[in-house]
């Protein structure tokens, strides 16, 4: 398409003086070199592009952060080489090494829409997670398992295992589960997230913050003090002053969304478990902090609690909450290895084979520590706790069977309804703007087609 549009404006160069400012802004917006070919996406950006749109499923910061990024390049003031430069340089600060082009390239790609929809979970790779976490032996034998595949470079064995194992369905479905979970219950977000900074959303220097920890889905901590009546809801962590009213007060009030970082930044070699958001604290309630900061925390150990300076409750044994977190760790690294497998399978898909090489050593090393950390005695998962139960939801019905109003548990239950609803309407939205006729795409595809 490109090298038909050259060869028009060469047609005319000579007898139309504009001509050749038309013919230099085409060679500059597509980057074309001196004989004129063009720069289709290599392997090598085809499967990074592969890496960074799986990531947007885990990493909703990223995710988030993305969309921002794509509103603003559809701004018209811009011109087109800005536009794609902008996010070309937001992949590459990100850890992708891939482009605009490439990105849009797989998005539009057959296989990658197939992919979309063979990764739908159902209610038997629901029922594996939930056994899973709840059968040792059983957790040992997936972790095995996982590491045979990645050793042949597909899940061939992984697939079969499930079905001969009672399980209806397929490996990248057992991890799209474990996705779906995540979002809806907060247990899947269980740690100490000590490791956080605040910043004033008017301007100011950023400092550190009040650690957060999850204690599963029924407690929260925030600083020195355990959250009132909050709610957890399609990944993200809301609370207000008000909590639960009377004594049930809380001091701060605020909105955090949890978020998995599989590659690191150019600048951040962190990869986990992170939450970003905003914590406001009501004027002559702190002394160290008044107003609106963005909240930005991940995994790693408080500053010891000091006098004046206290981060986390006294009371808490973090020990505890990080050997359940420790239980969950080797399914994320599995989790990751089987997306990349996924991938490196793919016949299909350009960038696959490029991909398999460049991270088989990486998903073996990932697969063989979580093997490793399986072998160990680990604190038991609560029977029922990691499910695919809604934590609001959950919460709701404990409000509803407390209460003997008809008119409160009508109320009630309208709500648990519209709640799961939301959640399953959340899920589906986020596949589809993964697809090439999601509003990812098509705003992608708008900026970059104009460059072509």
């Amino acid at each position: 398409m490109v090298l038909c549009v050259i060869l028009q404006h060469f047609s005319t160069y000579f007898t139309e003086p504009n001509n050749h400012l038309d013919l230099l802004e085409c060679i500059m917006s597509n980057n074309l070199q001196t004989n004129l070919t063009t720069d289709e996406p290599t392997e090598e950006q085809m499967g990074w592009a592969y890496v960074f749109l799986d990531d947007l499923k885990t990493n909703k910061a990223l995710n988030a952060d993305w969309q921002t990024h794509l509103t603003n390049a559809s701004d018209p003031k811009y011109g087109i080489s800005d536009k794609v430069n902008y996010l070309d340089n937001f992949l590459a600060d990100n850890g992708y090494n891939t482009t605009a082009e490439a990105v849009l390239s797989l998005l539009k790609t057959p296989w990658w829409n197939d992919y979309i929809a063979s990764r739908k979970p159902n209610d038997q790779s629901d029922r594996f997670v939930q056994d899973l976490l709840q059968d040792s032996h059983l957790y040992r034998e997936w972790a095995q398992i996982i590491q045979q595949s990645a050793t042949g470079g597909n899940l061939d064995k992984a697939d079969q295992f499930l079905k001969q194992n009672g399980y209806d369905c397929t490996a990248i479905q057992v991890n799209a589960s474990f996705l779906k979970m995540r979002d809806k219950n907060l247990n899947f977000w269980t740690g100490t997230y000590g490791q956080t900074i605040v910043q004033p959303t008017s301007g100011g220097d950023a400092q550190p913050g009040p650690a957060v920890i999850v204690y599963g889905d029924s407690t929260v901590s925030v600083g020195p003090e355990k959250l009132f009546a909050f709610k957890y809801s399609q990944g993200t962590l809301t609370w207000t002053t008000d909590g639960g009213g009377g004594l049930e007060t809380n001091s701060t009030s605020g909105s955090i969304t949890f978020s998995q970082i599989n590659r690191p930044k150019s600048e951040d070699s962190y990869v986990g478990c992170t939450f970003s958001g905003t914590i406001t604290y009501p004027e002559g309630t702190n002394k160290n902090f008044s107003g609106t900061y963005t909240f930005n925390g991940k995994i790693g150990d408080p500053p010891p609690n000091q006098r004046g300076n206290v981060n986390h409750p006294p009371s808490v044994d973090t020990n505890t909450v990080d050997q359940l977190a420790k239980t969950l760790g080797p399914y994320i690294q599995i989790g990751f290895a089987i997306s990349l497998l996924f991938g490196a399978g793919g016949a299909l898909f350009k960038g696959g084979k490029w991909l398999k090489d460049k991270f088989s050593s990486e998903v073996k090393e990932k697969v063989d520590d979580a093997v490793e950390t399986t072998k160990q005695e680990l604190p038991e998962v609560p029977p029922d706790e990691f499910n695919n139960e809604s934590t609001t939801v959950k919460q709701l019905t404990e409000e509803m069977n407390n209460t003997s109003d008809p008119k409160e548990q009508k109320e009630i239950k309208e709500e648990i309804d519209q709640e799961q609803e939301a959640d399953e309407e959340s899920f589906e939205d986020g596949e589809d703007n993964l697809t090439g006729e999601g509003d990812n795409a098509n705003t992608l595809e708008d900026v970059v087609e104009d460059a072509i």
